[in-house]
């Protein structure tokens, strides 16, 4: 019996030879030879010889395909099955031949026979290369499209064919050769759909949710939920991909939410106001209040109210901290623009405000938190399903260890980003004030113009901004420094460092290849089909067109018009009676 070896070191054997032992040694070659053996595509395309063995018929494929687009020749397939691979040179006169059949029971193939010399006229040979196909060269440059890169465009790629490989593309080849790479190295949106938070108890009980649209083959949009740590960082806690934003999606998704997010008085949702969220909250969330991110709702106004000078005046009312200065601003209003001041009441004061709002909100006034996802996936919305999520794990891996070291070595009790704000306070305001003590928790703190009462035990303030935000106001501090007390004592605990360490203390990890992951009998057995879309023709759309809103962007003025023979506005030449 001849050993594997002999087969792999003495390619000068006759083909006869090989033919005779590879009955008794196909047993052989799937025991004996590692993946290391095998061919590994490109790298081996410029060396074929009898007996070299390829893991797969798609290995061998492309191998071959390879070695044609590098040695400048074409070749047809005159025979391939289940079992043999047979080609030859594209001139029926040429004697370049190659005959691969399958190695006995395994995937592998053995090329059999082999004639490596051409006696073909080379004015057959063009740039144009009939091996050289979309989904071949997509092969070829799909490591370019992992790990979130951002992809080659279809100019570049024909350049980089052009250069380093000899090969002519037109266009619309070098954008299937981009779709076919994408395939490869992010999975196919197809095979996507068959593949199917403890830490939220150390967040505040204020959750934003949206939805994002994605651009990948199926469509469909990306639902969100997210939170926020005492440090003010994004807390993401969960992800769901739906057909579209409607009531059923919206639904679905807060019913998974309710599992892990219990209904309470104290929980609040901020969103924008579709219809199916608020429908979605009101059936699952009754207890929650639902609050409504307030950039969304000043650009409403902008448009129902264009070139209102009191729209500023609304934003500065949904911000204020206490009654007092929010009547005042909402007066204003009323007085002013009585329209204004009825949509924004008939919108619900208690939605937008903060002052008014019966669950506190805290700093979270806008729907940014979820805004924010949205802005971080906008590359990876175009991936399938399954390479989203990976993106996701992989942005929250990252997060996760990045502020598990960051906590680590903070060595103050409280949180770094509250830490600036109280400084800032102390900084602007806090030395200048005047304290009088009252009592062992209460003070009389005097300022410029306001006189406020501050209760260290109870943790409040007249501004109330002590209340809200639940770290010490600089009359908060002023008291503090007044007895000789350290005002971290009085922040939340919900701002310390501890508990932003407890948050990020276990990590998110990697769930490897799809190769080894490991899935019930109850959830491989069920296929999950994509939706039924209309796809339309023509390349599909991966931007949208923004609103005059975004990247601050004003709503563009109207244009006036005027009198092409006077020069005055108001009437047109037709009418006009102006003496010339």
């Amino acid at each position: 019996m001849f050993e594997v070896s002999f087969l792999f070191w003495q390619p000068r054997l006759t083909s006869r030879i090989i033919e005779a032992c590879v009955s008794e040694t196909s047993s052989i070659l799937d025991q004996r030879y590692s993946s290391s053996a095998f061919s590994t595509g490109l790298s081996d395309a410029d060396s074929l010889f009898i007996g070299k063995i390829f893991k797969d018929k798609d290995e061998m494929v492309f191998t071959l395909r390879m070695f044609a687009v590098k040695h400048n020749f074409k070749f047809h397939t005159v025979k391939s099955d289940l079992t043999r691979y047979v080609l030859h040179c594209i001139d029926e006169n040429c004697s370049w031949r190659l005959r691969a059949t399958r190695a006995g029971g395994s995937e592998s193939y053995v090329i059999r026979k082999y004639v490596s010399h051409h006696s073909c006229d080379s004015s057959l040979r063009n740039v144009s290369h009939r091996q050289a196909s979309a989904r071949t060269l997509g092969r070829l440059i799909s490591n370019h499209f992992e790990g979130g890169k951002l992809p080659l465009r279809p100019k570049q790629l024909i350049e980089i064919f052009r250069k380093d490989h000899g090969v002519g593309i037109n266009y619309s080849k070098a954008w299937r050769v981009q779709e076919h790479a994408a395939e490869l190295a992010r999975g196919l949106p197809d095979d996507s759909f068959e593949v199917l938070p403890r830490g939220y108890k150390l967040m505040r009980k204020v959750i934003s949710i949206d939805g994002a649209h994605l651009t990948s083959k199926f469509k469909g949009t990306l639902l969100g939920a997210s939170a926020q740590d005492g440090n003010f960082n994004l807390y993401p806690i969960a992800f769901a991909i739906v057909d579209s934003e409607n009531d059923a999606s919206w639904d679905w998704f807060l019913k998974c939410l309710l599992n892990i997010i219990p209904d309470e008085n104290d929980l609040v949702f901020v969103s924008d106001r579709a219809a199916f969220i608020a429908s979605g909250l009101s059936g699952n969330y009754p207890l929650a209040h639902h609050g409504l991110c307030t950039f969304h709702l000043q650009k409403n106004l902008e448009t129902h109210f264009r070139g209102s000078s009191l729209i500023p005046v609304y934003y500065a009312a949904s911000r204020v901290y206490t009654k007092t200065e929010f009547d005042s601003l909402f007066w204003e209003i009323t007085n002013s623009d009585k329209k204004l001041a009825q949509y924004l009441w008939e919108v619900d004061v208690r939605k937008w405000s903060r002052t008014y709002s019966p669950s506190n909100r805290y700093n979270i006034m806008t729907s940014n938190l979820a805004e924010s996802v949205n802005a971080l996936l906008k590359q990876n919305r175009e991936y399938p399903i399954v390479c989203l999520f990976e993106s996701i794990r992989s942005i929250m891996t990252r997060w996760f260890n990045e502020r598990r070291e960051e906590s680590s070595q903070h060595p103050s009790a409280v949180t770094i980003n509250v830490g600036k704000k109280m400084k800032a306070s102390y900084d602007t305001s806090t030395r200048w004030l005047e304290v009088c003590q009252v009592n062992q928790e209460e003070f009389e703190v005097k300022g410029d113009t306001k006189t406020h009462l501050v209760n260290l035990d109870k943790r409040t303030c007249t501004c109330c901004m002590f209340d809200i935000d639940k770290f010490p106001c600089a009359h908060g501090i002023a008291s503090a420094k007044h007895i000789n007390l350290n005002e971290n004592m009085f922040v939340d605990e919900f701002h310390s460092t501890y508990r932003w360490r407890q948050a990020y203390s276990e990590s998110i990890h990697p769930n490897g290849d799809m190769e080894y992951w490991e899935i019930l009998e109850t959830i491989s057995e069920v296929i999950c089909l994509p939706p039924s879309t209309r796809v339309p023709s023509g390349r599909r759309e991966k931007k949208r067109i923004p609103s005059v809103w975004e990247h601050g962007r004003s709503q563009p003025k109207p244009k006036l018009h005027k009198c092409s023979r006077c020069g005055r506005s108001g009437h047109n030449k037709s009418t006009c009676v102006a003496a010339i």
